[in-house]
């Protein structure tokens, strides 16, 4: 009987235990092992389908991002924002990116944390509130994501599944398929880049148990190693591992000497190829044999976009340039593969990783505004238009000047009346260029009115890269150019000023061209028209009509900037 009693208290406590289960663990209808119940690793519904099919159930011992999909079709961008940024607001600085699938409107919402743990703990504790805001679909996937200045979201080993289905993603660090048996299945990279060099091993049919000081012992003598990324795989598999030497020829040697070479105790061939790096805004530069100069580099880089550093010593071969955009270092390193630098010696170009991480906010103290270089005379402009007045409705210019929708939370409506001022209240966004008659124009846009959202949907492409705005045609200055600007809700359009990003290439060719032809430049792509306008009495009235409180443009000593807004069109 005392058995029959113990039986009992165990279905019981069972039973219990069955109850207590997640809705979505039950309609699974999955056991859950001793190891999940032990573990916050195996919430294998809370992860999406893409992650479970690169990396499996469980989750890394470290990541400190979030990669979230499958909310709810009703909630919008702004929403979905305004409900992470609530719910996270106890757990320090961080940032929120949402993004959006071009071919399916499928969205994703990237959380990057100042400081580790943050997002573990949040796939520990919150997930019943997010799945209750957000949708009972809502996945949090572990991520690694780095943000850099211009937007651009730099996935690595977690996060591989972004652009899945344009097969693009850089796969460089990818994890193979748990079921994967064959070397040539598990990863491609090594039939993908087996003859464009760089500075990246990838090594292949490794024994299971292989150790990184193994690796290190037998590479080490071709070259100086900066990092060895070992990948073990679970099964029968063989393991591999990703090499980084500090030159090409470094990595041409080791492959030269050891492809294809036994290793180990089961004297399994060495399977080696060139790895694929990851793209960044920075350029290694090699083969520079002591010709080269630090201003030269700078000088030939210059060519191809804004350089933000470069990192030479004569005494090396290699060294290293850093762009302002990441589409400047791709330009770079494209032209440059096969090509000379400066019509005489040739390079050999790689990425390289940005050595200081920057984040997407400014520091709250103004920055120095760029000092101004002298032009030639500009020509005078003839403003006959005269903007009408804004239609009175619940979006009139009255009502949308209480929002002040580009300034910070909590901050008071004061006036801003410089670019100091400009760069302190609100925060730039965006970094691109603007490009009229095949003249490249840099500028950073401060949103001072409208949606973010809008910046960075139709700005920037689906990597987060800022789109090239080139100008095709013109609008006259005119009662009807208003109405399209009236006509637009807040959350329809974003509105900011144009600051040139460097001291060295002002706007004041720009700004002077377009108040010679009293128009404004347009650009349409997608879904949007995004309207380039010179600094006028014009574009005063419509930034008063929208934005009282910014009085930038009438500040004689800043003439030379420009009014960017971006309107969703209702035509498509």
């Amino acid at each position: 009987m005392t058995r029959d009693r113990d039986h009992r208290r165990r279905d019981s406590s069972s039973r219990s235990r069955s109850r207590s289960r997640s809705p979505d663990r039950r309609r699974s209808g999955r056991k859950t092992s001793p190891k999940e119940s032990r573990s916050h690793r195996g919430e294998s519904p809370h992860l999406s389908r893409f992650y479970r099919k690169r990396f499996g159930d469980q989750s890394p011992d470290h990541y400190n991002n979030l990669r979230m999909s499958n909310f709810d079709p009703e909630l919008t961008n702004e929403q979905i924002k305004g409900i992470l940024e609530s719910e996270f607001k106890y757990f320090d600085n961080f940032e929120v990116k949402i993004i959006r699938h071009k071919d399916d409107d499928e969205r994703f919402a990237y959380v990057n944390f100042s400081k580790p743990g943050c997002a573990k703990e949040i796939r520990r504790q919150k997930i019943p509130n997010l799945k209750r805001k957000l949708g009972n679909d809502v996945c949090l996937d572990p991520t690694g994501v780095l943000r850099d200045q211009e937007g651009k979201y730099i996935p690595d080993r977690y996060n591989r599944t972004l652009l899945e289905r344009r097969d693009q993603s850089p796969v460089r660090r990818r994890s193979p398929p748990r079921d994967s048996g064959r070397y040539s299945d598990r990863d491609p990279i090594f039939k993908l880049n087996a003859n464009r060099p760089t500075r990246t091993l990838f090594v292949g049919n490794l024994p299971k148990d292989v150790r990184e000081p193994d690796l290190r012992a037998l590479f080490s003598k071709y070259g100086t190693i900066e990092d060895i990324d070992v990948k073990l795989v679970s099964g029968g598999g063989a393991s591999y591992a990703f090499i980084l030497f500090t030159t090409i020829d470094e990595a041409e040697k080791a492959r030269e000497r050891q492809h294809e070479r036994p290793f180990g105790r089961s004297g399994q061939p060495l399977q080696i190829g060139f790895g694929k790096s990851q793209v960044s805004r920075r350029l290694w530069v090699g083969d520079l044999h002591g010709w080269a100069s630090k201003s030269l580099l700078e000088k030939e880089f210059d060519r191809y976009g804004e350089v933000e550093d470069v990192e030479y010593n004569p005494d090396d071969d290699y060294g290293y340039v850093t762009f302002v955009e990441i589409a400047a270092a791709t330009d770079a390193y494209k032209a440059l593969q096969g090509s000379p630098l400066d019509k005489t010696h040739n390079v050999k170009v790689d990425y390289a990783k940005v050595q200081k991480a920057e984040k997407r906010k400014r520091p709250r103290t103004p920055s120095p505004s760029p000092p101004k270089r002298a032009r030639g005379p500009r020509t005078p402009s003839s403003e006959s238009s005269r903007a009408s007045s804004a239609k009175s409705r619940s979006n009139s210019p009255q009502s949308r000047a209480g929002s002040n929708s580009g300034l910070k939370n909590g901050q008071t409506a004061e006036i801003v009346d410089n670019v100091e001022k400009l760069r302190q209240h609100a925060a730039s966004t965006w970094k691109g260029q603007v490009m009229l008659k095949k003249v490249n124009y840099p500028v950073s846009l401060h949103r001072i009115y409208g949606s973010e959202h809008v910046i960075q949907d139709y700005l920037r492409d689906d990597e987060g890269v800022a789109y090239k705005l080139s100008i095709t045609q013109r609008l006259p200055l005119d009662d009807a150019l208003t109405e399209k600007f009236t006509d637009s809700t807040e959350s329809k359009m974003a509105i900011g000023i144009g600051v040139p990003t460097r001291p060295d290439k002002n706007l004041s060719d720009l700004v002077a061209y377009l108040k010679d032809k009293n128009a404004t430049g347009v650009i349409t792509k997608d879904k949007t028209n995004t309207y380039i306008l010179g600094n006028c009495s014009y574009t005063q009235r419509i930034i008063r009509d929208f934005t009282p409180s910014i009085k930038v443009l009438e500040n004689a000593d800043d003439p030379d900037l420009l009014v960017i807004i971006v309107v969703e069109r209702t035509d498509v």
